[in-house]
């Protein structure tokens, strides 16, 4: 079971790490695969679903790559970025 506050989310504390840095979210390529993770992949100019992900997460994101055991993120990375 999981609890999840109203006003804040993994967005929330991404956002404030990137302005820490001084970048924003247009910076910012976010994995994930459940409710939990819909408001980061949102904001992230990258919002990736893992293949394990649940059907909302993966109907919200324009990229999809391979299950968590699968090395997804790994394979995504490879291929965005031409590294094979």
């Amino acid at each position: 079971m999981e609890f999840l506050s109203p006003t804040t989310d993994k967005s929330v504390g991404l956002h404030a790490l990137l302005q820490h840095f001084g970048w924003d979210e247009s910076n910012l390529m976010a994995f994930g695969d459940a409710e939990n993770d819909a408001g980061m992949l949102k904001s992230a100019e990258i919002g990736v679903a893992m293949a394990n992900a649940q059907p909302a997460i993966t109907a919200m994101t324009k990229y999809h790559t391979g299950t968590n055991e699968e090395d997804g993120v790994a394979e995504f990375v490879d291929k965005y970025f031409k590294l094979d």
